[in-house]
């Protein structure tokens, strides 16, 4: 659905595949020469391939990149692989894949909980993937030390766009309570469902480095 959405992670039932195109001599996105159409494919079935052509978006004043999309409707609960192939202006091909897993239902799934960078020098970007996409949430984050303290804590209610929320980005450094230290910190996330009052939970380690 977004361009924040890391291979392997969860999706609903009727996704909007995206990919990002990039060629220093240009995309083909005319169909220029037999078989050279931009083709997007689920799970490999090139047989059923879909023209991407008229889908395609240039960026603002540039000839070198753009995106695609391909929406699908009520995909089959599991694992599903969706691909483009696209040309370069010297009809030179390539081809780029993402790993999806769909979950069917209004159950509240959490799938990853990302960092980065990490390790980390100071600010920190969190976000999580999810299976709520459209529904809203309310999400608690804390950093906690290595004795279980809690140091940090930040708060986010909204209704996400795609399966893959960025919650905040943290100044690690800059706080009343002043810089951390170098070494390892837990991070915990737990998201609410607004709607249902389900509570799914998740930690990663994050290292600080000087």
């Amino acid at each position: 659905n977004d361009t924040l959405f890391q291979t392997g992670g969860i999706t609903g039932v009727s996704p909007t595949g995206l990919a990002r195109l990039f060629d220093p001599s240009g995309i083909n996105a005319v169909g220029n020469g037999i078989g050279h159409d931009i083709l997007g494919a689920l799970d490999g079935r090139w047989d059923q391939a879909v023209v991407l052509n008229d889908a395609y978006e240039s960026d603002l004043d540039r000839f070198d990149r753009g995106t695609v999309r391909l929406p699908f409707t009520d995909l089959t609960e599991g694992p599903h692989t969706f691909s483009v192939r696209a040309w370069d202006a010297y009809n030179n091909p390539a081809v780029g894949s993402v790993d999806f897993v769909v979950v069917r239902g209004q159950l509240l799934r959490l799938d990853q909980l990302f960092l980065y960078p990490n390790p980390s020098t100071g600010p920190v970007t969190v976000s999580f993937s999810h299976n709520q996409d459209g529904r809203p949430l309310e999400v608690a984050v804390s950093l906690h030390a290595p004795d279980g303290r809690t140091l940090r804590t930040y708060e986010w209610d909204g209704i996400p766009q795609g399966n893959q929320t960025e919650v905040l980005t943290w100044d690690l450094n800059d706080a009343p309570q002043g810089p951390l230290t170098p070494g390892w910190y837990l991070v915990r996330l737990q998201a609410k469902s607004s709607l249902t009052g389900e509570k799914e939970n998740l930690a990663e380690r994050l290292v600080l480095i000087p």
